[in-house]
């Protein structure tokens, strides 16, 4: 019968912290993310992407035309992605020129590494990958 006793005991005893626990949960906000760390890039049409992209080469915003960049390129691999897909990795280096190399060398950097901008290297960088 003593054993029965303490099992509800600790039965209860649980039910009563998982309801805590639970009310507790809905109470706490979730932090927003710092917005000033972040930077969004959407879904848009190619002709639009590219005056996303001059306008941040004329405001000087290099980080925001790279990032463009990047999806201009992500959106033509897609669109002819048939023809790419059936190069080897060692073709596909060959066909791509080094200054492409060399643009997603400086996007990584940019971007994950939160390198500072070189605004006249990181300029033609993106010029040339536009004029592609």
């Amino acid at each position: 019968v003593m054993y029965i006793g303490l099992a509800v005991l600790v039965v209860v005893a649980a039910m009563l912290l998982w309801r805590y626990y639970k009310t507790r949960l809905k109470l706490i906000k979730p932090s927003k993310p710092n917005q000033n760390s972040v930077t969004e890039f959407e879904v848009i049409a190619r002709h639009d992407r590219l005056a996303l992209i001059d306008l941040a080469l004329k405001n000087q915003d290099y980080r925001s035309a790279m990032g463009h960049c990047y999806l201009l390129i992500q959106e033509r691999n897609e669109t002819t992605g048939s023809r790419i897909k059936a190069f080897t990795p060692q073709e596909l280096s060959q066909k791509l020129e080094p200054e492409f190399h060399e643009f997603l060398s400086r996007y990584e950097f940019v971007f994950y590494a939160n390198d500072t901008i070189n605004a006249d290297n990181d300029r033609n960088l993106i010029l040339h990958i536009v004029k592609l």
